[in-house]
Formats: structure tokens, C-alpha cells, sequence
């Protein structure tokens, strides 16, 4: 039986984080996990070459939190032929309650071997990519996708919608925006509104949410079964608790300077003991310009601190900047 909407709003919140690559890993859905208020966490993407290593890497998978949410695995193939190893070396260790075909990412080198938003410019292979995932894998199926390739074209967008969800997609999430766009303008909800009216199926919106207000306005605007946001949460790591709360009609006691500068170092700290040095080095300098950005001198400050080979280093720094500016509370986060 398909997976319904009403199944979808009776299951969890509404309140999604997005897949980011080298972002929505385990450190940061802990961290979420704790906090609270996200209905559902996704992993970063996964193409083919990676679920063939994903055996020397079980931890990018693993949340392990008594709290965490319901977890969407999102795989990245290109053919139908790679769908069903694919799956098969992820169930070999990992239980999702739901995959996730990526058909939106606009990195160029995805696109020139045939897979994230390059299926959107061949739909038939899009469609045998879902009709695969849907022979193989019998949970809840979500296929993510960008409005378009260069233009907007409403019909077109229904269309393939329609098609996914013909061959077996449960769930659409639409990025509002084109894959020429990248992220060069806002993503248009519109769109996401149109997709909601013409399918019985959920529909997830994303693109532009960066706070707790902006994410209950969209759900109000749309009707959208969930809200996905991924960069809004780095800046703003209440942002799911803060939105919960508020749709639940329950107060939201505001973190403090103190609570802001401790959830940071808590999620350098989950980063720097899950990866090895160098790599977890890299993951956290990729993250401080979206950790910062709401403080005094941010850009200035991630690039000196992102320079640090080590961790431990980086955590030193990043305390010292936090805590300059810890007689500016209100000046820095207001």
C-alpha cells in the first residue's frame, strides 16, 4: 500500500534535516538528536563507488542516539542496473526507515556521470531508477529533485512528478530552484505549493528555510507535508527545537551566549573523536563559516581558524573567538 500523507503527518514532525554532503553526518544528527524537534534525519548522499566501501565506513550511518528520529538513507545512482546493489550493501548493516534517490544535486561531475540532477534531463532513465529502488526495496521510498535543468517549465515539473510517483515514489521532495541556479537566487515555493495541489502523495519543500519562523510560514503557505532545511540548522542549531515547539504551541526557553558557545564545541568535540585527525580537520573548517556566521567577524575568524591542521587546534581557537565575544550577547545573537 502506498505510503499516504496522513501516514506521513501521523508519523513524525513535519520538521526535516536535509542530506548535506560531509555535513549531515553522525556528529550533527546526535547533536539534533539531543536537542529535539526533527521529524526526520537523512544521511548525506551516497553514490555507487561509496556503498561498495560503506563496510569500512558503518559509522557515517550510525547515529547512535536513544533519541534520534526515524533515519532516510539517500542513495545517488545513475542506471537502474546500480540500484539494487546499492541497496543491498547498505541493508547489510543499516535499517533506515526510508531510502531517498537523489535526483538534484548540480555538481557537475554527478551530472556528467548521468546521476543526481542529470536524470531530471532524461526522465525515462529516472523513472527505471525509481521502478529498480521500488522492486528492491519494499519501505517508504522518497525521490528528491531540483524544479528543472536550465528553466522553469510548470507543466514539465508535474509531469515528471507524476512519473516518479507512477513508479513508486511514496514521498517528493522539491527543491525550488533550477539545477543552473545552484544557489544563485531564492528557491521558489510556488513550486512547491504546485506539486502539493496536483499529487496524493507528501511533498517535502526545500530551499532558503534558515529559521524556526520561515519553516512554520512555508508548512502554512504550502500545505507541504514536511519542511527540509540544511544550511538554516548550521546556522542555527535550535532551529528544530525552536520550530517544534511553536507548531506544538508550547513555549521555547531562548539558549543563552553560553548554551550557543556550548553546542558549537559540543559538535567540534563529536566530530573530532568520530574522525580520524585529518579528515575530521577538513569536516570542521567546512562547517565554521555556517557555525559563525551569526557572530561579529565570522568570515575573518573561520578563515584563520579553518588554516589549523589539527582539531584540537581549531577547537582551541574557536573557544577563544567565542568566548571575545561573550560580553557582546545581545549584540552578537540578537
Amino acid at each position: 500500500m502506498p505510503f499516504s500523507i496522513s501516514d506521513f503527518s501521523s508519523l513524525f514532525s513535519p520538521l526535516v534535516l536535509a542530506p548535506m554532503a560531509e555535513m549531515s553526518d553522525p556528529p550533527l544528527r546526535r547533536l539534533l538528536s539531543r536537542l529535539g524537534g526533527c521529524g526526520l534525519h537523512y544521511t548525506a548522499m551516497i553514490t555507487p563507488p561509496a556503498s561498495r566501501a560503506l563496510r569500512d565506513h558503518r559509522f557515517c550511518l550510525d547515529t547512535r542516539h536513544p533519541l534520534s528520529p526515524p533515519l532516510v538513507c539517500q542513495i545517488a545512482p545513475s542506471r537502474s542496473d546500480e540500484v539494487p546493489n546499492m541497496i543491498d550493501n547498505v541493508l547489510s548493516f543499516c535499517r533506515p526507515f526510508a531510502l531517498d534517490i537523489n535526483m538534484g544535486c548540480p555538481v557537475w561531475w554527478m551530472r556528467r556521470l548521468g546521476a543526481g540532477a542529470g536524470l531530471l534531463s532524461e526522465p525515462s532513465r529516472a523513472f527505471s531508477v525509481v521502478e529498480s529502488a521500488r522492486k528492491t526495496w519494499k519501505g517508504p521510498l522518497f525521490v528528491k529533485i531540483r524544479a528543472g535543468t536550465t528553466a522553469i517549465d510548470i507543466s514539465w515539473l508535474l509531469d515528471f512528478c507524476q512519473g516518479l510517483v507512477d513508479s513508486g515514489a511514496d514521498v517528493i521532495t522539491l527543491h525550488g530552484r533550477t539545477v543552473e541556479e545552484r544557489l544563485r537566487r531564492e528557491a521558489r515555493w510556488d513550486l512547491v505549493l504546485a506539486v502539493r495541489e496536483a499529487l496524493l502523495v507528501p511533498v517535502i519543500g526545500n530551499g532558503d528555510v534558515r529559521s524556526a519562523d520561515q519553516a512554520i510560514r512555508r508548512l502554512q503557505e504550502t500545505g507541504a507535508g514536511g519542511i527540509m532545511i540544511g544550511r538554516g540548522v548550521l546556522m542555527d542549531p535550535f532551529v528544530f527545537s525552536r520550530a517544534s515547539a511553536s507548531l506544538q504551541g508550547r513555549p521555547f526557553k531562548e539558549p543563552t551566549y553560553e548554551d550557543e558557545v556550548s553546542i558549537r564545541l559540543e559538535l567540534i568535540d563529536d566530530i573530532a573523536a568520530t574522525y580520524e585527525p585529518g579528515r575530521a580537520a577538513c569536516r570542521i573548517r567546512k562547517l565554521l563559516p555556517y557555525l559563525l556566521c551569526r557572530f561579529p567577524f565570522a568570515r575573518r575568524c573561520a578563515l584563520e581558524i579553518g588554516r589549523l591542521k589539527t582539531p584540537a587546534a581549531q577547537r582551541v581557537a574557536l573557544h577563544g573567538f567565542l568566548e571575545k565575544f561573550s560580553g557582546q550577547a545581545t549584540q552578537v545573537l540578537g
